[in-house]
């Protein structure tokens, strides 16, 4: 959802016709397309529109109308000095992003008189792929065409005068990325490298361990991302709760009280799109597979450790399993299976639990005290882990150039 040619307002999702001024609405409640708004006048496709309470916003590449909500009453507002790539609106405020190459460029108008309030030149910090946070007055985007790139935003004032604009404060410390969405209250963005930023100060808070094609929320709290063919059910701290492979690829969706719904790119269709429902109780925690007995296996441990109850801990990258071995019996006993081949793994003795990290920068960890020792979701990194240590009660990761602290209940 949300981008400069499908968006949503009012759970209605909009789909911007690449051949012709039209708009295709989905009821995304009620699950069914509406019909579609043919806007009045239009000499073409548009390249970027916007809806909100007081009209409709579409560009022409670099020229801007203004319609009513249902399409008519054309008022052309301007043409802008580069060609406009996307539309925002806060309250009587609209904004135009005009930004072209190095150079973020934004037009801010009234409106209620459609006159330029003020006009913003920033550059090497360009703002692509921008999103808006009405809480912070923030627009924020993905600097383009210099490596590495960053995080980049432009601050405006409630009169809609442009305060300044800038980066983060780590120009390149973590993943590229060239599309932006901000949280529904406003409080974080998240880029499509899956990176996790504050939105007042674009200090990186979280990761997603994985890249996002589009992303929405289940009670305006609840993540569901798309990767591909798979959809993935995220708590409100970033940990992944479940998945559902699709058996296709969407391009969008949107998530209503119950389902998912998605949208794959279908030119035989009026509207562009096929869209289909997925119930967000498909979305099921990975389960792993039977244990594997490692009696007179011949194999090579990738890690060994010494667990608080006497037995040896014997992970087999290889077996995708965590093998025990009874030094007192002699013999091996309940091992257990694991979800995946992790990178690196790591024990500590005072929790009794088993760190797991894996090639997407998740952290797995595994209870050796619960009845049935399953992984479950503990922390995400930036980038995959490039070590691992269990360091007390406390773990200690290293992600890229940094290393990373975790409290017992996953906190940095």
């Amino acid at each position: 959802m949300l981008s400069a040619t499908v968006f949503e307002h009012n759970d209605i999702g909009y789909f911007v016709d690449d051949s012709e001024p039209t708009l295709h609405r989905y009821d995304i409640a009620n699950e069914a397309w509406l019909s579609a708004i043919e806007l009045e006048g239009g000499g073409g496709p548009p390249t970027v529109a916007h809806v909100d309470d007081d009209g409709i916003y579409v560009a022409y590449d670099k020229s801007v109308y203004r319609y009513s909500l249902d399409g008519t009453g054309p008022t052309h507002l301007l043409n802008a000095p580069d060609s406009v790539q996307a539309i925002h609106s806060d309250g009587n405020v609209l904004f135009l992003n005009h930004t072209s190459g190095h150079y973020a460029r934004f037009i801010s108008l009234n409106k209620t008189t459609n006159a330029i309030i003020d006009t913003f030149e920033n550059y090497v910090e360009s703002v692509h792929g921008s999103s808006i946070s009405i809480d912070f007055n923030r627009i924020i985007g993905r600097s383009s065409g210099i490596s590495p790139s960053d995080m980049t935003y432009v601050e405006y004032g409630d009169s809609g005068h442009f305060i300044m604009g800038g980066d983060s404060p780590y120009h390149g410390d973590y993943p590229g990325a060239s599309r932006t969405w901000v949280f529904p209250n406003g409080s974080k963005v998240v880029d499509n490298s899956g990176t996790v930023y504050a939105t007042n100060s674009l200090t990186q808070q979280n990761s997603f361990a994985g890249r996002i094609d589009d992303i929405d929320f289940h009670n305006e709290s609840i993540p569901i991302v798309l990767r591909g063919d798979t959809l993935i059910a995220f708590s409100q701290t970033i940990l992944p709760t479940g998945s559902h492979s699709l058996g296709y690829t969407p391009s969008e969706i949107f998530v209503n009280d119950t389902n998912v719904i998605t949208f794959t790119e279908e030119a035989s269709r009026a509207t562009g799109y096929d869209a289909a429902v997925v119930p967000l109780t498909a979305l099921n925690p990975p389960s792993p597979g039977a244990p594997t007995d490692p009696s007179g296996l011949a194999y090579t441990p990738d890690h060994v450790e010494l667990a608080s109850d006497g037995t040896v801990l014997l992970f087999s990258k290889a077996h995708q399993s965590l093998f025990r071995w009874d030094p007192n019996t002699q013999s091996y006993v309940d091992s257990y299976p694991l979800l995946g081949s992790a990178n690196y793994i790591d024990y500590s003795p005072e929790t009794n639990r088993v760190y797991l990290a894996y090639q997407s920068g998740l952290i797995r960890m595994m209870d050796l005290d619960a009845a049935r020792p399953d992984e479950v979701p503990f922390t995400s990194l930036p980038y995959a882990a490039a070590g691992l240590v269990a360091a007390g009660r406390y773990l200690v990761a290293s992600s890229g150039d940094e290393h990373l602290t975790f409290a017992p209940n996953g906190s940095q």
